[in-house]
């Protein structure tokens, strides 16, 4: 399986989901959330050889910037309700996957970055990392 924003490692016992779209600071656009979406099908598929989930970024300085507020604005209000709910249906996924999972967050953890590295059991955080909801500030709150 071959992505484009994410990278995925199965080896040992260990699923390792890497961030990995350094244009956009892992932002959780459509395209990440359905890659996100399949790499967790595709570890729910090896349930018993998968035995913990890390959830890393590929980069020191971030973690993700959240949700692509640029993408945002191509929405309507449909579209942004539908959208919206599809990424809490993925993050309740990973929430829900068999095995602990832990997020290694360092740098910036932003929105909707903040609710993927909420999503799993485990939080390590560098002494980098920087937590956040600035949608607020748009009146967006999290989700």
């Amino acid at each position: 399986m071959s992505f484009i924003t994410l990278q995925i490692d199965e080896s040992s016992g260990i699923g390792t989901i890497i961030l990995d779209n350094p244009n956009r600071r892992n932002s959780l656009n459509r395209f990440l959330m359905e890659e996100l979406n399949d790499i967790i099908e595709r570890l729910e598929e090896l349930e018993g050889d998968v035995k913990v989930v890390i959830l890393r970024s590929n980069f020191s300085e971030f973690f993700s910037a959240g949700g692509d507020i640029s993408e945002w604005y191509s929405y309507t209000k449909i579209q942004a309700y539908r959208e919206g709910i599809k990424g809490a249906k993925i993050l309740e996924r990973l929430e829900n996957l068999p095995v602990p999972t832990i997020a290694a967050v360092s740098g910036s953890c932003l929105g909707g970055g903040c609710e993927l590295a909420l999503s799993c059991d485990f939080r390590i955080a560098s002494e980098s990392a920087l937590f956040g909801q600035p949608e607020i500030l748009l009146g967006n709150g999290p989700s």
